[in-house]
């Protein structure tokens, strides 16, 4: 049985500033939850995003107080399950707070039953040698450059690059990285930066490079307007914060096959109903990115390779960074790419729920 349970707010600092539209941060903003017992112990994660689900830390950890303070009431599938169905509301309203009191459940009880949680999902197992995408963020061109070359000389083909909107600054890193290698696969992420679809039109039509597809460009994060936007390019458009629940993708159903959507285990309230969204997605036609939040340790990680192994046809995954960004990762095994830019599932298929804890 859980008897008890604690949440923490987690900030460790990154080797590296990272700047994008929405926001800078030096330091990580996640919370964990542990769940207790005799025998059970427990730990989720989530990255709680204001700009993303409207959640910071703070009204994350409150929701789970809310949730818990009168009574723990789940210690298996059944009765977690009917936990689910009695608070579908506030989960879907607090996403980020659930992911992390999702994962806590599956991580103690997968380790109660000493059964992996993809054998008790009936999910297939980590065996895929999953290749990474570089995340690039929106710093200096110096910056840009030094972080870009270091990922090159691990291997990475893929990159994910943070655009201000300012042309002559982004058209003079994206120029000098593909000089670097023209057979890059290279996507840009807009964080919501551009006014109008006008504006978006311009940029891509000057863009001096090929480029697979744009993420979240428009401010107004209207449908309409994206709809709109995707009529009048070639490239796909990735859905990022414009995509959080099941029924946000039935919006786009008459531009599906230039859809890509980014999903991410804590914004989508955890791995469950990420797996939801990612088959509905798949029926519906459109291509998959599995993503990652900045800052996140190897629990979420591990999580989020899970999902990515459900996947029939992967156009990107981003994390993997684990000790390479942040100070110290807390989590063992570490989700962390290696000298190719891979990392072998294999490594984890066998762990009891997401790793262990190695460091308070």
């Amino acid at each position: 049985m859980i008897t008890n349970y604690l949440v923490e707010n987690l900030e460790i600092p990154f080797r590296v500033a990272f700047k994008h539209h929405s926001a800078t941060r030096s330091v990580s903003q996640t919370i964990l939850v542990r769940l207790v017992g005799d025998d059970w112990d427990g730990w989720g994660e989530s990255c709680p995003r204001a700009y993303v689900s409207g959640e910071s830390c703070e009204s994350a950890t409150q929701q789970i107080h809310a949730w818990l303070k009168p009574g723990i009431p789940f210690f298996d599938l059944a009765s977690w399950n009917a936990f689910c169905q009695a608070h579908k509301a506030s989960i879907e309203n607090y996403p980020a707070a659930f992911c992390a009191l999702e994962l806590a459940f599956f991580d103690g009880y997968s380790k109660k039953l000493q059964s992996p949680v993809s054998t008790i999902l009936g999910w297939k197992s980590l065996t895929n040698t999953f290749k990474f995408t570089a995340v690039l963020g929106d710093g200096s061109l110096a910056t840009f450059q030094s972080l870009a070359k270091a990922h090159l000389d691990w291997g990475f083909t893929s990159f994910k690059v943070k655009i201000s909107g300012n042309q002559d600054a982004d058209f003079e890193k994206l120029r000098w990285l593909i000089d670097q290698n023209s057979n890059l696969s290279i996507r840009l992420d807009a964080n919501n930066g551009f006014s109008s679809v006008e504006q978006v039109v311009d940029y891509l039509g000057r863009i001096p490079i090929r480029i697979e597809a744009l993420e979240e460009p428009l401010e107004s994060k209207s449908p309409d307007d994206l709809i709109q936007l995707i009529q009048q390019i070639d490239q796909a458009v990735i859905l990022d914060e414009m995509a959080i629940h099941e029924q946000d993708l039935d919006k786009y159903s008459s531009v599906s096959p230039q859809i890509w959507i980014n999903l991410r285990v804590s914004k989508m309230g955890g791995i469950q109903s990420t797996y939801r969204i990612l088959k509905k997605a798949e029926k519906l036609g459109y291509g998959i990115v599995v993503g990652s939040q900045v800052g996140e340790t190897s629990l979420l990680g591990h999580a989020g390779l899970l999902i990515a192994q459900q996947v029939e046809n992967l156009i990107g995954l981003e994390g993997g960074y684990s000790d390479l960004f942040l100070q110290q990762d807390p989590f063992a095994p570490q989700v962390k790419f290696d000298s190719h830019g891979e990392f072998h599932g294999e490594q984890l298929a066998q762990t009891l729920g997401f790793g262990n804890r190695i460091s308070f």
